[in-house]
């Protein structure tokens, strides 16, 4: 089945001829024999995508060791019919976490915090949290929630947005009124209940913003100070912020729904106006370029430019699945995902999938049809990036990981 598709999409580049088309802002390859016929197939498939009015536009990076191949096609505003560069900038929403989820096991290194700290340690009125039983109502905790649930997502922290269970209405009743920082955010889910005994399931809500809280505790600094001097400034990420500052706005993609309906245009953005506080679960905008730079620290084993981010063994630990069986596959809402398990700070796959995915890849997606992947094993690396919210359209993700996961090994 894999192999049919990449042919399909493989004929489908051919026929559409990307290299030749006028949307089309830019292909390139680097390196020593830089691929064609692999990366043909991707860019036939989703430029075709572009063509038929599915997506307004889409940036791809696929990279292995010194060898990368960059598109950028369609338009990242169709009502200003801006184009779209490899310099544009986007929403990256959930991408933000293993960013944040690198940064933690920086400190953990450093001995600044544990895995295996007690969330109360620092956090100490989150000693009184309870747990939902949808017969008894609100109990006490078996054990702590840990660091390394948080990073898991394994601590029972829900979000309102996924969650139609009791919980998830506390959850949507607590945040009716948005906080405004991050310490706002943390202390109101102090008061909340959680949807399941720490470490007993697997739920996607706050636990990386309360993560983030965390390491600001532990290290003394502010998360956005923390990434920035962390990762951002020596990767070279210059675009990757809770942000977008005005000098740079006429680079960020407007957000648009199904039909291509304008969802957010750029100058309307809370981004562009500054108001996005910085946090765990997401809230970070960011660039093929400067993403692609942390995916390649990743799959170099933590090394990028020369300089050391993370012992490769750290590494190792956190790009593995720590899940048992009965929390596979993950499910999010309604959306079931197969052969998808969890490690510290990243979904990792448990087997090889249909679409293309192989067992050990290491992903994550973003809500406005972002995603990245990194193959340990071959060292390959790909950034997607678009700007939409239609999740009927949730497997062009997944289309993307299998034609760029095999990109290399189509020549």
């Amino acid at each position: 089945m894999k192999t049919s598709f990449v042919l399909i999409a493989l004929l489908w580049g051919l026929l559409l001829s990307p290299y030749s088309s006028q949307r089309c802002t830019g292909v390139r390859g680097e390196g020593p024999a830089a691929p064609a016929a692999g990366f043909a197939a991707l860019t036939g498939h989703f430029h075709r995508l572009v063509d038929s009015g599915a997506l307004a536009g889409t940036v791809m990076l696929v990279a292995r060791g010194d060898r990368a191949f960059t598109d950028a096609y369609g338009m990242q505003d169709i009502e200003l019919e801006r184009p779209m560069q490899m310099n544009t900038i986007f929403r990256i929403a959930s991408m933000t976490k293993p960013i944040v989820s690198v940064a933690v096991m920086m400190l953990v290194e450093e001995g600044k915090l544990s895995l295996d700290d007690p969330l109360e340690k620092y956090l100490p009125a989150f000693s009184a949290l309870q747990v939902y039983d949808p017969e008894k109502g609100r109990i006490p905790l078996r054990r702590s929630v840990t660091v390394r649930d948080l990073m898991m997502h394994t601590s029972g922290f829900s979000a309102g947005d996924f969650d139609k269970t009791p919980v998830g209405a506390l959850y949507r009743e607590a945040f009716e009124t948005e906080p405004t920082s991050l310490e706002s955010l943390v202390n109101t889910l102090g008061t909340l209940p959680l949807a399941h005994q720490p470490g007993e399931g697997w739920t996607y809500g706050h636990s990386t913003d309360v993560l983030a809280r965390v390491a600001e505790i532990a290290s003394g600094t502010p998360i956005r100070q923390l990434l920035r001097q962390r990762l951002f400034e020596p990767l070279g990420m210059v675009d990757t912020d809770f942000g977008v500052p005005a000098d740079k706005a006429s680079r960020f993609a407007s957000l648009y729904g199904a039909g291509l309906a304008l969802r957010q245009s750029a100058a309307e953005s809370p981004y562009v106006k500054g108001e996005i506080f910085p946090r765990g679960n997401g809230g970070l905008v960011s660039t093929a370029h400067d993403y692609g730079r942390f995916a390649k620290m990743l799959a170099a084993g933590g090394i990028f430019d020369g300089r050391r981010y993370l012992r490769a063994e750290t590494l190792n630990l956190m790009m593995r699945n720590h899940l048992p069986e009965s929390m596979i596959p993950l499910r999010v809402g309604p959306i079931s995902t197969p052969g998808q398990g969890f490690g510290l700070g990243f979904g990792v796959l448990v087997e090889d999938t249909e679409y293309g995915g192989r067992k050990g890849d290491c992903f994550w997606p973003g809500a406005a049809f972002t995603y990245f992947f990194v193959q340990p094993e071959s060292g390959t690396v790909g950034i997607f990036l678009c700007q939409n919210t239609d999740l009927s359209k949730l497997h062009y993700l997944y289309e993307f990981h299998g034609l760029a996961g095999e990109a290399f090994d189509q020549n």
